[in-house]
């Protein structure tokens, strides 16, 4: 952890004396913290995206939390817990540009979610069916890593589009928000549920303590991360109107800097 506190001090410092402003806001604007809040509450693709943001982090969360009880205590081996979402990440730019943001993010989660709750089906004894549910799970999770940060770009600039402010700084900070809360919440619905199912740690587990683990592991999960399936179909940015965007907005910007 030391190692790991030493690099991102480093590669904090590298990123922000090498980060230049490439956009330029309206000279005439001017910083209001009341006026960014109001903006953001009637920017409903930012609204939408908080929501999906919030629940697949309480889906990632439940799952973080539960996945090492599942092998420990169901499968019989804590050490067979590993990741596979990286190739997920890899291909995700290519799919983009054939798919779109939106229409990828839903295909992605909705696969997500429907092998995560495959695996209530699954003896946890199997060890390749159980690996081989999760890495399509963390594949097409994989997908979608990417986008939610690329999305938060797009209601920054939805937001400008339509308000002529620009406040990339509070739709990020309450997108993350939303984030932390969704992880939060994640980890108290886990505690919750465990407790409520007699988990008790370092012990030989009950039949209704290794149900809700695996309930956890799979339904739980799948649901967080259908309803945030569902959210996504009310997200109205797609490639055509973001384009709009951008075209309408680099004019704006040209008599800006002139």
């Amino acid at each position: 952890m030391g190692l790991f506190a030493i690099l991102a001090v480093v590669f904090f410092c590298i990123t922000f004396l090498t980060t230049k402003e490439r956009i330029q806001p309206d000279p005439s604007q001017k910083s209001s913290l009341g006026q960014d809040l109001k903006d953001l509450g009637k920017n409903i693709p930012w609204v939408i995206l908080f929501l999906v943001t919030v629940l697949i982090f309480i889906g990632l969360s439940i799952r973080s939390a539960t996945m090492l009880y599942y092998f420990k205590y169901c499968a019989g081996n804590e050490n067979l817990f590993s990741p596979f979402n990286i190739v997920g990440v890899m291909c995700s730019t290519a799919m983009v540009k054939r798919y779109g943001s939106k229409n990828l993010f839903i295909g992605a989660l909705a696969l997500s979610a429907a092998f995560a709750g495959m695996l209530i089906l699954v003896p946890a004894t199997s060890v390749p069916l159980v690996f081989g549910l999760e890495a399509l799970r963390q594949f097409a999770w994989g997908l979608t890593a990417p986008l939610l940060w690329a999305m938060m770009a797009d209601v920054a600039d939805f937001s400008e589009w339509k308000t002529g402010r620009r406040a990339t700084a509070m739709v990020f900070a309450a997108t993350v928000f939303g984030l932390k809360a969704g992880l939060s919440i994640g980890r108290a619905i886990a505690s919750w549920i465990l407790s409520l199912f007699g988990y008790v740690p370092n012990a030989a587990q009950t039949a209704d303590s290794i149900l809700g683990i695996k309930l956890l592991a799979s339904v739980f999960t799948a649901v967080a991360f259908f309803l945030g399936v569902a959210c996504l179909f009310f997200y109205k940015i797609d490639a055509a109107t973001g384009g709009r965007m951008a075209e309408e907005l680099n004019e704006r910007r040209k008599k800006y800097a002139s």
